[in-house]
Protein backbone atom coordinates (compact mmCIF):
# COMPACT_ATOMS: atom_id res chain seq x y z
CA UNK A 1 0.00 0.00 0.00
CA UNK A 2 1.49 3.41 -0.93
CA UNK A 3 2.49 5.75 1.86
CA UNK A 4 2.30 9.50 2.03
CA UNK A 5 5.95 10.53 2.38
CA UNK A 6 5.12 13.67 4.35
CA UNK A 7 3.03 11.95 7.00
CA UNK A 8 3.97 8.31 6.87
CA UNK A 9 0.28 7.48 6.75
CA UNK A 10 -1.37 4.98 4.49
CA UNK A 11 -4.74 5.94 3.05
CA UNK A 12 -6.42 3.57 5.53
CA UNK A 13 -4.93 5.14 8.66
CA UNK A 14 -4.98 8.84 7.85
CA UNK A 15 -7.07 10.86 10.29
CA UNK A 16 -10.47 11.50 8.76
CA UNK A 17 -11.34 14.68 10.62
CA UNK A 18 -9.81 16.83 13.30
CA UNK A 19 -12.70 16.06 15.65
CA UNK A 20 -11.85 12.35 15.72
CA UNK A 21 -9.64 10.88 18.42
CA UNK A 22 -6.04 11.70 17.62
CA UNK A 23 -3.43 9.06 17.05
CA UNK A 24 -0.51 11.43 17.56
CA UNK A 25 2.63 10.63 19.50
CA UNK A 26 2.97 12.67 22.67
CA UNK A 27 6.42 13.48 23.99
CA UNK A 28 5.65 13.83 27.69
CA UNK A 29 8.81 12.67 29.43
CA UNK A 30 9.32 10.85 32.72
CA UNK A 31 7.72 13.60 34.81
CA UNK A 32 4.89 14.22 32.34
CA UNK A 33 6.00 17.85 32.33
CA UNK A 34 5.78 18.12 28.53
CA UNK A 35 2.93 17.62 26.10
CA UNK A 36 4.48 17.91 22.64
CA UNK A 37 2.25 16.39 19.98
CA UNK A 38 3.57 14.81 16.78
CA UNK A 39 0.64 14.18 14.43
CA UNK A 40 2.82 12.49 11.82
CA UNK A 41 6.36 11.30 11.15
CA UNK A 42 7.50 14.66 9.82
CA UNK A 43 6.55 16.42 13.04
CA UNK A 44 7.84 13.47 15.09
CA UNK A 45 11.25 13.91 13.49
CA UNK A 46 11.29 17.67 14.12
CA UNK A 47 10.43 17.23 17.79
CA UNK A 48 12.80 14.26 18.17
CA UNK A 49 15.72 16.36 16.99
CA UNK A 50 15.03 19.06 19.59
CA UNK A 51 13.67 17.21 22.61
CA UNK A 52 15.82 16.93 25.72
CA UNK A 53 17.80 13.73 26.23
CA UNK A 54 15.91 12.67 29.36
CA UNK A 55 12.54 12.79 27.59
CA UNK A 56 13.91 11.00 24.52
CA UNK A 57 15.41 8.23 26.63
CA UNK A 58 12.24 7.83 28.73
CA UNK A 59 10.19 7.01 25.63
CA UNK A 60 13.02 5.01 24.06
CA UNK A 61 13.50 2.63 27.00
CA UNK A 62 9.73 2.23 27.44
CA UNK A 63 9.37 1.06 23.83
CA UNK A 64 6.96 3.87 22.99
CA UNK A 65 8.48 4.65 19.58
CA UNK A 66 8.23 1.14 18.15
CA UNK A 67 4.72 0.77 19.57
CA UNK A 68 3.58 3.99 17.85
CA UNK A 69 5.21 3.01 14.55
CA UNK A 70 3.50 -0.41 14.71
CA UNK A 71 0.08 0.54 16.08
CA UNK A 72 -0.51 3.98 14.57
CA UNK A 73 1.80 4.41 11.58
CA UNK A 74 1.16 0.74 10.67
CA UNK A 75 4.76 0.16 9.65
CA UNK A 76 5.93 -3.16 11.08
CA UNK A 77 9.41 -2.89 9.54
CA UNK A 78 10.03 0.53 11.05
CA UNK A 79 8.68 -0.73 14.37
CA UNK A 80 11.07 -3.70 14.33
CA UNK A 81 14.04 -1.49 13.53
CA UNK A 82 13.08 0.99 16.27
CA UNK A 83 12.64 -1.85 18.76
CA UNK A 84 16.16 -3.09 18.07
CA UNK A 85 17.42 0.41 18.86
CA UNK A 86 15.22 0.69 21.96
CA UNK A 87 16.62 -2.49 23.53
CA UNK A 88 20.28 -1.80 22.69
CA UNK A 89 21.63 -0.63 26.05
CA UNK A 90 25.02 0.05 24.42
CA UNK A 91 23.70 3.00 22.44
CA UNK A 92 23.87 6.46 23.94
CA UNK A 93 20.90 8.79 23.68
CA UNK A 94 22.23 10.80 20.75
CA UNK A 95 23.08 7.71 18.70
CA UNK A 96 19.67 6.13 19.36
CA UNK A 97 17.97 9.34 18.25
CA UNK A 98 20.07 9.52 15.09
CA UNK A 99 19.38 5.88 14.23
CA UNK A 100 15.60 6.23 14.62
CA UNK A 101 15.49 9.46 12.60
CA UNK A 102 17.65 7.80 9.91
CA UNK A 103 15.27 4.80 9.82
CA UNK A 104 12.31 7.13 9.26
CA UNK A 105 14.14 9.04 6.54
CA UNK A 106 15.18 5.87 4.70
CA UNK A 107 11.57 4.77 4.53
CA UNK A 108 9.74 8.05 3.98
CA UNK A 109 12.04 10.57 2.29
CA UNK A 110 11.68 10.68 -1.46
CA UNK A 111 14.93 10.27 -3.39
CA UNK A 112 16.37 13.44 -4.88
CA UNK A 113 15.57 13.95 -8.53
CA UNK A 114 18.41 14.54 -10.95
CA UNK A 115 18.34 17.67 -13.03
Amino acid sequence: MPRDSSTGATPANRPKATSEKTSAFYFRGPDKSLNLQAQNLQIFEQIAKGIDDRTWEHHLRAGHYSRWFRDVIKDEELAREANQIEVDAGLDVQESRRLIVDAINRRYTAPARGG
